[in-house]
């Protein structure tokens, strides 16, 4: 049985009124929220990776390819453990192997963000600015210590397959739904904003019978929507997306022809309704925020994102044509952004 999200948020409201927000000294990891709570952001959990609900999740899915192997049937499964999210507990097994002494602050960490929405300067203002240097750094330790967990329970899958006698014909694919800013511009966790720390995912794919030349990195933006027409492409079942497209063409070369030059991601806020949406290349970034002014970045010069240039008239044409490339992803997925009232 699972609680439901609605209902956690409920039972934590009535602790909340009944024991008052806890008072104090904030704790080393801590973060005060203010009216609400406080949170430990990283911290030790105890116990080992075997302790952990991620744990059962990768068990089972090697129990159900354990059963279709025998069965001698083919499968699909999606094996998805939480982590690595927010907070980061983690057990001390991890915490060990990153020194924070020897973590440098990312580049874009002193970002002051005041060439960007307020509701960045918001967060940070209200939560991030609590932490010290040297608590950034720690935090930073524990996310990595948090990945390479994860890369433990990868490593669980992937031995399994190859105990099964399986690795030749079998297409193991790693990613993620989002990441983490972990300090990036001085933010933590993920949605709001669009910077490239939260919207860029792990894409590790094995399969010694369908790659050729394997160890290639491949230079493409290639997003979530591209993955179900990929894996009905080699299951050889016919289809039409409305959007994205097959990547299995990657296997076999690093370039296709014809290949998108432009991603897109669309934020419609979490309990607060600020809704955003992004629009890609190699070179631009634009950012459409409907809660306050608008992002330019020029990712040539500024891959780490610190200036704005979204009103510097220099790039107004290179701005135009990531607005006409973001209308027209609109019009092929059917957006509801088409109401001309004043203040839409």
């Amino acid at each position: 049985t699972k609680t439901d999200h609605m209902g956690m948020h409920w039972e934590q409201w009535e602790a909340i009124a009944e024991k008052g927000i806890p008072g104090g000294p904030r704790q080393r990891g801590e973060i005060v929220m203010p009216g609400y709570d406080r949170r430990k952001l990283y911290g030790c959990s105890g116990g080992g990776m075997e302790d952990r609900g991620d744990y059962t999740v990768v068990a089972k899915a090697i129990e159900a390819m354990e059963k279709y192997a025998r069965e001698d049937k083919p499968f699909f499964i999606h094996c998805g453990p939480t982590g690595p999210h927010d907070p980061y507990i983690v057990p001390q097994k991890y915490i060990d192997l990153y020194d924070p002494r020897a973590i440098d602050l990312p580049p874009n960490y002193l970002d002051d963000l005041l060439d960007k929405p307020r509701i960045y300067q918001r967060h940070h203002k209200y939560l991030w600015a609590q932490l010290g240097c040297d608590e950034v750094r720690e935090s930073i330790a524990h996310y990595w210590a948090y990945c390479t967990m994860m890369d433990d329970y990868r490593k669980m899958v992937y031995e399994a397959v190859d105990a099964l006698g399986l690795r030749d014909n079998t297409i193991l694919i790693f990613t993620s739904d989002h990441g983490d800013y972990a300090g990036a511009h001085g933010l933590y966790c993920k949605g709001i904003p669009a910077f490239d720390e939260g919207i860029r995912v792990p894409l590790i794919v094995r399969w010694p019978e369908g790659i050729e030349n394997p160890g290639r990195v491949v230079d493409e933006f290639i997003t979530l929507s591209d993955f179900a027409p990929t894996f009905l492409d080699i299951a050889g079942v016919e289809q039409n997306p409305t959007h994205g497209a097959s990547f299995a063409p990657f296997f076999r070369q690093s370039e296709v022809e014809g290949w998108t030059g432009e991603f897109h991601t669309q934020m419609n806020g979490v309990e607060f309704y600020y809704t955003q949406r992004m629009t890609q290349t190699k070179d631009y970034k634009y950012v459409f925020n409907a809660f306050d002014f608008d992002e330019l970045y020029d990712l040539r010069n500024d891959p780490f994102e610190m200036k704005n240039v979204a009103d510097n008239p220099i790039y107004e044409e290179a701005k135009r044509d990531l607005v006409r490339r973001m209308w027209r992803f609109a019009r092929k997925t059917d957006d509801i952004i088409a109401n001309r009232y004043f203040t839409v």
